[in-house]
């Protein structure tokens, strides 16, 4: 019976440490992303090439862009605030000048 035991407890201990690492992962790359569209980071322009609803999760836009002649698509939860954009339609777009596929849609200059 104890060893039963034992082996929770280091099943346990296993799992908690999992869980550690991939918080801790995902705080340094939230804080690479921040950091890298806040030193070095320009504009440009993305076009809506698909929107998804997702079960239970709302609406996704899927929206590619070009930069330095690279193609680069994303994903986006839309907020609620935004609803009336369409396939096609152009969004500003900030992304990271070293590490483009950091970007971020620029939703505060629409008209909602």
């Amino acid at each position: 019976m104890k060893k039963q035991s034992k082996a929770s407890w280091n099943q346990l201990y296993v799992l908690l440490t999992f869980v550690a690492i991939i918080i801790t992962l995902a705080i340094y790359f939230n804080k690479d992303f921040k950091q890298k569209l806040s030193e070095n980071s320009a504009y440009t322009t993305a076009k809506v090439i698909d929107i998804e609803e997702r079960f239970q999760k709302g609406l996704f836009i899927k929206y590619q862009y070009y930069v330095n002649g690279q193609h680069y698509t994303s994903y986006i939860h839309l907020p609620k605030k935004v609803h009336n954009i369409q396939v096609g339609d152009e969004l500003e777009l900030h992304y990271a000048v070293e590490k483009p596929e950091y970007n971020e849609v620029v939703f505060d200059n629409m008209s909602y």
